[in-house]
Parts: C-alpha cells; structure tokens; sequence
C-alpha cells in the first residue's frame, strides 16, 4: 500500500526564538518588516507572546494565542490541513504576527507557500485564515508523478549498465551517480539480469506501475540464473533448514512500500527465502530526501546559518535549543 503524503509530523518553530535573541538592534531592525498579508494595521498582532509547546498541535495553539490576543485565529482542517499537525514552538517576547509568519513559514515550501488571509470586513472584526495555495494543494501528487517518474528510469539505466562497453557505462554513472554503487553488487547484477532476460519492455512497464507482477518458475530460468538464485537460497538459510525444505521452484518480481518509505521499491522474492530489492529503495529514498529537505529548510534555518547555531538559554530546567 502507497503511504499518505500527509504524515504527521513533529515540526520545530524557532525562527522567533532566534530573532528574540539576536542584538536588539538586528531584533528591531527585523520586526520592521512586516509579511505581506498583513494588508492593513492590527494592533493585535503587535501583542507578545512567551511559549514553551515541547509538542503542541497547531489547531490548539491557535485557539490559545486567539484566546490570549482577542483575535480569530483559524487553520485549515481534514484532509491536508494543518490544525491536527503536532509542532515544537518555544517563543520568547515574540509579537503574535511573527509567531504565526512563523507558523506560515513552517509549512510553505519553495514554489508551494501557505498564507495568512484576512477575514472579515475593515469596519468590522477582523480575522486570520491559514491556507495552502493552490501550488501547495497539488505538491503531493507532483513529487509522487516525480519520483514515480526516477523509479521507472531506474531499472531501464541497470539494464542498459549491465549490456555496455565500458566507456557507456562511465557516462551512465555519470548521468545517475547511484549505478555504480547499485551494479557493485553481484547479487543486484543478478538480479538485474534476470529482469532484462525474462521481462520485456511492456511488462516492466506495467511492473513498476504496480500494474501485474511478474511471476517465474525456475524452469524459465537459464543455468547461471538458477545457480544466482540457489546461492541466495543458500545464504538465506543454516543447513538444517534447508534439508527440512524443498529448494524454491518460483520468483516473483513485484513492487512494494515499506511503512514510512517516500519511494517505491522493486523486489524480487525468492519462494520461501524472503525478498530482496533492485531498484528504488534507499539510493532513490536518500537522493529524494535531500530534494525535498531543499525545498522545505529556507536559507535561515540551514545548519551552516549562523543563526541555526544560536544556543537558545533557558531559564527553566527544559534543555536549551540549538
């Protein structure tokens, strides 16, 4: 089963923390600049606020600072909002309107932003709604089609590996870094092997759709697949178990996820000896982890920034953040 993009997280919010103990003059000179929804003076979001939330859920958080402020404060709910998401906000002497730019920051990422928007009529009472754009709305299914994408190139480029002169496949490794490291292996190589010999273009496409699995009995299989595929059979299992057990007569070639995983994964079962990957998994998981960690952490928050550094004093017995 594919895993929901909408994973709860433990998110952090330390950007007005950090401001907060920044040189006076940096604090002031930043609390000049106001977002741009803020279309029209509010006082109320000039009030400060002091919070120590180790784990808070935003819905709850709002209504607190609402309550507190004297303001409406809301958040978009069900499917893809952000009211049940559980955050880490510690705040010190923070006016309310950064701590929810904060907020807003938090959950935007590049080319896909959440925003605050006004609501009510300027002569009335005036509130605030958090939003996704329509950008951030369609993120999940664009990184999916994107990494979906990545994952049908991956078995074409190890077969095209596996059939190449030398000098192909030191222009394939430099187009996709992760093949040497993947055909390294002489059980991924047989596997691989496998794949080009007995599945055609058109199953393979349907494979890694995770359209129809792709099944084999041994007897398909030429001599050198047949020893790949006892070795693994053998070093699966002690000697005991294997005399207890026939040896595998069938293998199955099929994709899966793994609970929390971003990225699919293709595997190939051996009957009775458990299954083993060769494409996607952890080279394609680690390289689109790295994409999206780009998109989400803004210059500032970047372990490098010198403010990212900034040990955070506090005066009570929580830890300090750094």
């Amino acid at each position: 089963m594919k895993p929901s993009w909408k994973v709860r997280k433990l998110l952090s919010l330390a950007l007005c923390t950090l401001l907060a103990a920044a040189p006076a003059a940096a604090r002031a000179s930043a609390e000049d600049r106001r977002p741009a929804w803020i279309k029209t003076p509010d006082e109320r979001l000039e009030k400060r606020f002091t919070i120590r939330a180790p784990r808070v859920q935003v819905g709850e958080l709002l209504e607190e600072l609402a309550r507190k402020g004297g303001i409406t404060l809301d958040a978009e709910a069900g499917s893809g909002g952000t009211s049940d998401f559980e955050i880490i906000v510690y705040v010190r002497d923070c006016p309310l309107w950064k701590v929810m730019e904060g907020i807003r920051a938090l959950f935007s990422i590049r080319g896909a932003e959440w925003s605050w928007t006004q609501t009510g009529s300027p002569e009335g009472p005036r509130g605030y709604w958090l939003s996704r754009g329509l950008a951030a709305q369609k993120l999940g299914a664009r990184l999916r089609e994107q990494i979906q994408r990545d994952f049908e190139q991956g078995p074409g480029d190890e077969i095209r590996w596996l059939r190449a002169s030398e000098d192909e496949r030191r222009k394939l490794e430099a187009a996709n870094p992760d093949l040497k490291k993947i055909m390294a292996g002489e059980r991924l190589r047989g596997g691989v092997a496998l794949i080009a010999n007995h599945v055609s273009a058109q199953q393979r496409s349907a494979l890694l759709r995770s359209e129809s699995p792709v099944l084999l009995t041994m007897e398909q299989l030429r001599d050198s697949e047949k020893q790949w595929a006892q070795q693994i059979w053998d070093n699966a299992f002690p000697s005991e178990f294997r005399a207890q057990h026939p040896s595998p007569e069938r293998i199955a070639i099929h994709v899966g996820w793994g609970q929390g995983e971003m990225c699919p994964v293709l595997y190939i079962q051996i009957e009775r000896g458990g299954a083993y990957a060769y494409a996607g998994a952890q080279p394609l998981h680690d390289r689109w982890s790295a994409r999206v960690q780009e998109m989400w952490i803004t210059e500032g928050e970047r372990m490098e920034a010198p403010l990212a550094r900034r040990v955070i004093e506090g005066k009570d017995k929580t830890p300090p953040i750094v």
